[in-house]
């Protein structure tokens, strides 16, 4: 056998145990989206009138929103980004669909999103669809650590969504075909410690923003932590302030 055919057994071998790592067995653990298109996982809850709701957890759906009504969808873990809706039918002249979020289920609130300000609950976000189509959030409305989207429809008609899904906006310089690979790995005999690292570590991915894509603190030093606002009085938002000059930077918190 010659050198050229050592090297070659050699590489592979290298290969096969850089496969190894990348399949090993922390694999399981995590939490990083495989795609920047997420689906919501679970319906959490609903009120009033909506036909499958659960089929907008997965392709393709159709539900049906009629008269006032909502439905709250769960995500199963925090995720960030830009979310969208197609509508397929609408009945109605004076129809609208809102959408919020919030990281915690004790902060859904049937008039906005948790809050980003000192007091008070961030303002859904509204759409007036006329139209089939797609529908979507602008990017200075991307959000950033939620769990559950709530989707609103307020108005006496009905309206068709036929799709719901966020565009995960987190770890901007990263190709979606690497969004799970880890150059380096953790892991232990220790259920709970693996969970704990890998946590961890995604809660790291999600804190990696696009630098333009700051939260704007519109109500800093307006608003403060001793104020009451009532919920009738939603508070606006936007993601949008430039906080770095690079691809992408670390944040404190959520976006």
């Amino acid at each position: 056998m010659n050198k050229y055919a050592n090297l070659w057994l050699l590489l592979v071998n290298i290969l096969g145990i850089l496969h190894q790592a990348v399949a090993g067995p922390y694999s399981e653990y995590i939490l990083t989206p495989a795609s920047r298109t997420l689906l919501p996982a679970t319906v959490y809850n609903i009120n009033g009138s909506v036909a499958h709701a659960a089929s907008l957890t997965r392709p393709p759906g159709n539900a049906t929103f009629k008269g006032a009504s909502a439905v709250t969808y769960d995500f199963g873990k925090n995720i960030g980004g830009i979310a969208s809706f197609n509508v397929s039918t609408v009945k109605g002249t004076d129809e609208f669909i809102g959408i919020s979020f919030s990281e915690s289920s004790l902060w859904i609130n049937s008039e906005g999103c948790d809050a980003t300000a000192d007091a008070g609950i961030d303002e859904a976000l509204w759409f007036k669809v006329s139209s089939g189509g797609k529908y979507a959030a602008s990017k200075i409305h991307q959000r950033g650590g939620f769990r559950y989207l709530n989707v609103y429809h307020n108005t006496s008609g009905t309206v068709d969504l036929t799709g719901l899904s966020v565009y995960f906006t987190a770890l901007p310089q990263v190709a979606e075909a690497d969004l799970r690979t880890y150059s380096g790995y953790f892991h232990c005999n220790d259920e709970q410690l693996n969970r704990v690292w890998y946590a961890g570590a995604y809660t790291d991915q999600l804190c990696t923003i696009e630098p333009t894509a700051g939260d704007a603190l519109v109500h800093l030093g307006v608003v403060n932590s001793t104020e009451t606002i009532p919920a009738s009085h939603p508070l606006t938002w936007y993601n949008n302030y430039t906080i770095a000059s690079k691809s992408s930077t670390p944040i404190h918190g959520k976006y």
